[in-house]
């Protein structure tokens, strides 16, 4: 188990330095073994990219997400989404999104009512545009990083807040006309710090909220089904 354990984190370590972007992940602090969280979530995001115009980009994500506690240690998740919707800047263009992704979370180390804790968090969403302009665009990013975690009991409730640093990647593509070469743009500043918490009350729900800084304050806002008691 030991060793296990210790390729996970080696793992989680060496995808901060050589990840390629994939975007809309989910941040929390870590499952117990055996519990399990099913829920929605909504993302903010809010980036400075380059080389191409715009330089300053503005998108919204939102998916279905499971989470799960493998074992005391370990969280895995996982979340997707399929809709339809019409661009409020380019009138005219029809898409469908599909967007799909999932991470890890470790608890490397734990102390009384802290914790220390390695993740990382993928996404990627593809707009496929119906109309005859056939504009398709694509966003993949990562998250990956450092948690500090404290856990408490308030009036009963089950909460944890963290606090890290983190290594953050968006990249942009535009397909323009069905194009197989994309207009490419990518964040131009890839770390930052992010900041959260997650309560479970009346045993079986859960609410999670946390802010990214990376170039701006990005938020994403979260609820879930929360099941089992853990280990």
């Amino acid at each position: 188990m030991k060793t296990f354990k210790l390729i996970v984190t080696l793992l989680i370590v060496l995808a901060l330095y050589t990840s390629s972007a994939a975007n809309a992940q989910i941040l929390s602090s870590t499952l117990k073994s055996g519990e399990a969280e099913l829920g929605y979530i909504h993302k903010w995001f809010h980036r400075d990219m380059e080389p191409n115009l715009p330089t300053e980009m503005r998108w919204e994500v939102s998916t279905l997400f499971a989470r799960y506690g493998g074992f005391e240690w370990l969280t895995l998740s996982v979340e997707g989404a399929i809709s339809i919707f019409d661009h409020e800047d380019f009138p005219g263009l029809k898409y469908r999104r599909y967007a799909l992704g999932g991470g890890v979370a470790a608890k490397l180390y734990q102390y009384r009512q802290w914790a220390f804790a390695g993740c990382f968090h993928f996404n990627e969403v593809w707009d496929h545009d119906r109309s005859a302009n056939h504009f398709d665009k694509r966003t993949r990013g990562v998250i990956t990083g450092l948690q500090i975690i404290r856990s408490f009991t308030f009036r009963n409730h089950a909460a944890d807040v963290w606090i890290g640093p983190m290594y953050v990647d968006d990249i942009g593509e535009t397909y323009p006309w069905d194009s197989n070469t994309p207009i490419k743009n990518e964040a131009s500043d890839n770390f930052g710090v992010a900041m959260g918490a997650h309560t479970v009350f009346f045993k079986h729900f859960a609410g999670l909220f946390y802010v990214v800084y990376a170039n701006y304050f990005q938020a994403r806002l979260g609820i879930a089904l929360h099941l089992g008691e853990g280990k």
